[in-house]
C-alpha cells in the first residue's frame, strides 16, 4: 500500500520524515508538526516515556523530598506507571493510555490513586515546559478513584494508660511518652537532641529530622516543610520524665542506640518490638515466653501523634493552634482529624440523648 511522505527540515539542522496513508492525513501531520515547531517543540527528540520519567524524578523530585517520599515515588513509577507506558515514545501517549494506567489501580487505595495521577500530571507538565509536548495527555477533569482508607481511631484514654503501663521499664517508653505528649513525628523524636530541650522554659524546639535510609540514618537540619519548624510546650508529666532521662543520658540524642549514636531503621524496629511482643497474638507465645500480652489494639508511631492531636481538640484548642503544633503545612490534614473528632463527639452526644429519652 502506497504512502504519502514529506520531509521537514529543522531551522537548527536535522530533519524528520512524515508519512500518511492519504494526502489529507499527511497534510494534517504537516500542519501539526509546523504548529509544534512554532511552539518550540523539538521534533527530532521523542524519548521513551520511561527515560523521561526517570530523568524527571532525578532532576525535579529526588533532590527536594525525603527518603520515605522517594521510596513512595519509586514504587509508583516502577510498579504502577512504567510497566504500562514506560516503553512508549512520550509523544505517542494519549488520554486513553492514561485512563488505562489509572484503571489498573482499581481496588487499590485512594492515596495510591492520588499519588499516581499526581506523578503523571507532573511528568507530562514538565515535558510541556521542556518543549517535548504542546499539551499534556492527562485529562484535566480526571479525578483519582480508589478505596478510601479506614478512619484512624485515636487511642482511648484507657488504652493509652495500658500502653504506658506495660512499657514503663522498656526502651520504647520514652519514645511513646514523648509522642503522646507532643504529637511529634517519628523522625522528629529520633532526631531530637538535648540542646533543643529547654526544661527551664518548658519548650521543645523542633529543628531536626532523622531519616532512615536502607543501611544508615541521616540527621537533617531541614524538616518536611517550613511549617515543621516549630516550638512545642512540654507538659509537666513529660518534663518529669525528661529530667530523669537527661540525668541518666550519655548521648546528645534524647532517643539513642545503646552506644549513644543516632537510631537506625533496624535499631528503631528493635525498640518497637517492645510494643509488638506485648500485643495479644497467640502465635508468638512460645517466642516471647512470660511477657504479658495485654495490648489488644493497634499501635503505630503515627497513631500516637494522631492521638495527641485529638487530645488537643478535646481540650479546646482551635484549628489554627493544632495546625501549628502538628507542623501541618495546610489546614486540610488538621481538618480531617478535627472532623473525625467532631463526628465521634456528635455520635456520643446523640447516643446519650437517646438513652436519656423516656419512651415508655
Amino acid at each position: 500500500m502506497s504512502q504519502y511522505r514529506k520531509t521537514l527540515y529543522f531551522p537548527g539542522g536535522g530533519r524528520k520524515d512524515l508519512y500518511g496513508k492519504t494526502k489529507e492525513e499527511l497534510d494534517k501531520k504537516i500542519f501539526e508538526a509546523r504548529m509544534q515547531l512554532r511552539a518550540g517543540v523539538k521534533l527530532d527528540e521523542n524519548p521513551q516515556f520511561g527515560e523521561y520519567a526517570i530523568m524527571w524524578y532525578e532532576a525535579y523530585k529526588k533532590p527536594n523530598i525525603q527518603q520515605a517520599t522517594r521510596e513512595y515515588y519509586k514504587n509508583v513509577l516502577n510498579n504502577h506507571i512504567l510497566p504500562y507506558i514506560g516503553n512508549l515514545p512520550i509523544r505517542s501517549i494519549t488520554a486513553i493510555h492514561i485512563v488505562a494506567v489509572m484503571n489498573e489501580l482499581e481496588g487499590k487505595s485512594k492515596e495510591l490513586n492520588r499519588k499516581t495521577l499526581q506523578a503523571l500530571r507532573n511528568i507530562f507538565d514538565s515535558a510541556v515546559d521542556n518543549g517535548l509536548l504542546i499539551k499534556s495527555p492527562v485529562p484535566i477533569t480526571m479525578k483519582p478513584g480508589g478505596i478510601a482508607g479506614a478512619k484512624k481511631e485515636s487511642l482511648s484514654r484507657e488504652n493509652e494508660a495500658i500502653l504506658l503501663d506495660v512499657l514503663k521499664d522498656t526502651r520504647a517508653y520514652l519514645f511513646v511518652f514523648i509522642a503522646l505528649n507532643t504529637g511529634m513525628r517519628r523522625g522528629e523524636i529520633c532526631g531530637l537532641k538535648w540542646d533543643c530541650v529547654d526544661l527551664k522554659d518548658g519548650i521543645i524546639y523542633i529543628r531536626r529530622n532523622l531519616v532512615f535510609n536502607d543501611t544508615s540514618s541521616q540527621l537533617n537540619d531541614y524538616l518536611k516543610t517550613d511549617c515543621s519548624i516549630r516550638d512545642v510546650p512540654i507538659t509537666p508529666a513529660l518534663e518529669a520524665e525528661l529530667r530523669k532521662m537527661k540525668a541518666e543520658s550519655k548521648s546528645m540524642f534524647v532517643i539513642a542506640k545503646a552506644d549513644g549514636q543516632a537510631m537506625t531503621r533496624s535499631s528503631f524496629r528493635s525498640m518497637w518490638e517492645c510494643v509488638n511482643r506485648r500485643k495479644t497474638d497467640p502465635t508468638k507465645k512460645a517466642r516471647y515466653g512470660s511477657v504479658e500480652r495485654c495490648i489488644d489494639f493497634e499501635v503505630t508511631p503515627h497513631l500516637l501523634r494522631h492521638t495527641f492531636l485529638t487530645r488537643c481538640f478535646e481540650n479546646g484548642l482551635d484549628l489554627k493552634e493544632v495546625q501549628y503544633i502538628a507542623g501541618h503545612k495546610t489546614p486540610e490534614l488538621t481538618m480531617r482529624i478535627y472532623l473525625h473528632y467532631q463526628e465521634e463527639e456528635r455520635k456520643k452526644a446523640t447516643f446519650n440523648k437517646i438513652r436519656q429519652m423516656n419512651l415508655s
